[in-house]
């Protein structure tokens, strides 16, 4: 807790006849302080509760009153019912609480009073309102709770060359707001946008690109343009694959647990497993990997183009990123570090010349790191071209 947090704190508790509390800002929150008083009541009836921890045991009720008190969790000892009653008996209803239930299990049900709770919050709003801080900003909703803290939060995180869609708007809504509740509490926040910049789909977008790529409607509007390239070569792709294969596109599992559709297939060769939208994307995402720059021109530019767009979208969320990174930033050599700690930690095992992931345990299967023959791991980031 910072000095003037604790100063606030102690300030607020001799005004009110209240015990300050470590960590509460009654004088910005009002509902710490019915906390407050519910605590000194538990210490009174329980002595050997400290006024922090009886503090920590006031929970915000979820129906039909205004805070429980769970008592089995202090380990009084005896039946929890008789020292419900117990305390019940010794209540005495005051400014801050009107009545206290019980039930059988021990738990002890407050309600507030009501014009004590009014007159306490309307009088801090006010007063809250009124002051000023240093930022000339208004107090009330503000804390410095988090002050000396720093936090990250990544959110939003669209894939690039690909259009905003509501699974999106989802995460960015609440990222912002968690941003913002943040910066009221004090913290240093740092707003981070991980992008889906990097892997195959880039390669399959440049060879849809040669093929169905439009400068005039790529100024016009970038993200639907590739998005629509992106469509209809992945139409492409489909209707290069055999019938047969569409049909049974349901995966099984072998012994060992891997999707049967994932697994390395030893009786064909790459060349022929694939078809020549794949392969071509494939050699495509090959040469980016490599760092050819005749590959990387048009991704960097695809790559610029999206953020602009995202962030016009952004503006009018009120939502702004102090940083835009992205899977390219992970380079080859960061990912065999990566497997080879794996490796290290037993983590790793062989399958048909593949290395797989055993995640069994947290019961998610078995994840291919490598195929069979390949170096590189699956995920396919990028060697830090965009910094």
């Amino acid at each position: 807790m910072s000095t003037d947090t604790a100063q606030a704190s102690t300030s607020y508790a001799a005004a009110t006849s209240l015990p300050a509390v470590e960590g509460t800002e009654p004088d910005r929150c009002a509902l710490d302080a019915f906390r407050i008083a519910i605590a000194s009541k538990l210490i009174q009836v329980f002595p050997s509760i400290t006024l922090s921890q009886a503090y920590t045991g006031v929970d915000y009720s979820k129906k039909d009153s205004d805070f429980t008190v769970a008592l089995p969790r202090f380990k009084l000892g005896g039946k929890p019912a008789e020292h419900a009653a117990k305390f019940k008996e010794a209540f005495v209803s005051d400014e801050w609480i009107e009545s206290v239930e019980t039930n059988n299990a021990g738990f002890l049900m407050f309600k507030c009073n009501p014009e004590g709770l009014a007159r306490k919050v309307l009088t801090q709003i006010n007063e809250l309102t009124t002051n000023r801080g240093q930022d000339n900003e208004k107090e009330y909703g503000h804390s410095d709770i988090g002050k000396g803290k720093k936090i990250l939060i990544e959110y939003s995180s669209p894939n690039i060359a690909k259009e905003f869609h509501v699974g999106h708007l989802r995460s960015t809504i609440i990222g912002a707001f968690l941003v913002n509740l943040y910066k009221a509490c004090g913290y240093d926040v740092v707003s981070l946008n991980y992008l889906g910049d990097w892997g195959k789909q880039f390669g399959l977008i440049a060879v849809g690109y040669e093929k169905y790529g439009d400068e005039e409607e790529m100024k016009r509007d970038p993200i639907k343009h590739l998005y629509n390239v992106y469509v209809q070569i992945n139409k492409d792709l489909k209707a290069e694959k055999p019938e047969a294969e569409k049909k049974d596109f349901k995966a099984k599992q072998d012994e060992s647990g891997v999707a049967e559709s994932l697994k390395p297939q030893e009786d064909k060769d790459d060349d022929e497993a694939e078809s020549g939208v794949d392969a071509a994307a494939r050699a495509y995402f090959k040469r980016m990997e490599s760092g050819d720059e005749d590959s990387l021109v048009n991704w960097r530019q695809w790559r610029e183009l999206s953020i602009k767009q995202y962030e016009e979208q952004y503006k009018v969320l009120n939502v702004k990123f102090d940083e835009y990174l992205g899977e390219s930033m992970v380079s080859h050599q960061k990912q065999v570090e990566a497997v080879t700690q794996l490796e290290k930690m037993g983590l790793v095992s062989d399958s048909k010349g593949a290395k797989l992931i055993d995640l069994e345990q947290w019961k998610l299967g078995k994840a291919i790191l490598l195929k069979r023959g390949e170096h590189p791991p699956i995920s396919e980031g990028g060697p830090n071209l965009v910094r």
